[in-house]
């Protein structure tokens, strides 16, 4: 039994092409062999990138792992265990360690004021050259309406997070496939990250003269800027807007129906908004976030396939 996720009915006909094409990429990405727990549907078999097949039970467990799963394997391969529990934990303490070797490796990697400086100015230049370089105008419209203002900055400080996390706990929950690719995808994606932030600082534009920080304003910094955890120079990418969108797209691609995909995906368009508003992100930052956590998907995506192309060979 084959079941593809998601892409039934005449719906598709009203969906944007490029909102269509990103969903229907999403949708077969995880159509690998063996059981799927998806909220949408079940596979026995699988199809990527038009490769079909059935693989052994043992072939199938190691295709389904990531790449994260075979490093807690060498650690721990004397507790290897079927338990949900046990597996979770294993998830829980690699997750730990990758971020908290995403935020060690961040905060050593700041670097002096002056230069960050500097780049940003480079960046509203080079923004104001492409006619973009809405930021200033952008808050200044805002900060004369309080109740949008709280509204951003509330955004701001406390979606972020659960976001991530809630994306993780529904899909290791519903759909350990999609789990794989959006856990890994965040490794790749954030291991990126890390390096533009050490080889091009930018200090976000709450730094420069005629922008206001609104979240530190409205006493929210403790948990949108803890200074123990943060590199305050590192704008670019704004991983704010590209995580997001990681997470509302893996999420999205669980769901037939247009118009609640188009409702997950809405949170993604309120974070672009609040980063520029809060003067915590340009808007070349958030389209850098967006390009390289989609890249980073795209990445881990032609493994598996290229994994799964090879295993279908070899049977």
């Amino acid at each position: 039994m084959r079941t593809r996720f998601g892409f039934g009915g005449s719906w598709g006909a009203w969906e944007p092409a490029v909102w269509s094409d990103i969903l229907r990429f999403c949708d077969e990405l995880s159509l690998l062999p063996g059981e799927s727990t998806a909220i949408w549907g079940h596979a026995d078999s699988g199809e990527v990138g038009g490769v079909t097949g059935v693989l052994p039970a043992e072939r199938q467990t190691s295709l389904d792992r990531g790449f994260g799963d075979r490093v807690h394997d060498v650690l721990h391969a004397h507790k290897r265990s079927d338990s949900p529990l046990r597996g979770a934990g294993g998830q829980l303490t690699l997750l730990a360690v990758m971020f908290g070797f995403y935020l060690g490796v961040r905060g050593i990697t700041q670097t002096s004021e002056d230069l960050a400086l500097a780049n940003a100015y480079d960046i509203l230049k080079f923004e104001a050259e492409l006619g973009i370089a809405w930021e200033r105008q952008a808050q200044q419209y805002l900060l004369n309406r309080s109740n949008w203002m709280s509204f951003f900055n509330w955004f701001y400080a406390w979606t972020y997070w659960p976001v991530l996390a809630g994306s993780l706990i529904l899909l290791w929950w519903r759909d350990r496939k999609r789990y794989l690719l959006y856990r890994d995808a965040l490794i790749v994606s954030g291991a990126v990250g890390l390096l533009i932030f050490a080889l091009y600082p930018v200090a976000p534009p709450r730094f420069l003269d005629g922008f206001v920080d609104t979240v530190s304003a409205h006493s929210r910094h403790v948990i949108a800027h803890p200074k123990a955890l943060i590199n305050p120079f590192a704008a670019l990418p704004s991983f704010h807007v590209g995580w997001h969108a990681l997470s509302a797209l893996m999420i999205a691609s669980m769901v037939k129906r247009w118009w609640i995909r188009g409702l997950i995906m809405t949170p993604t368009v309120i974070m672009a908004i609040t980063v520029i508003v809060t003067a915590n992100h340009y808007i070349v930052d958030a389209a850098a976030g967006l390009v390289l956590s989609l890249a980073g998907l795209g990445i881990i995506v032609m493994v598996r396939r290229n994994t799964m192309q090879a295993v279908n060979r070899a049977t």
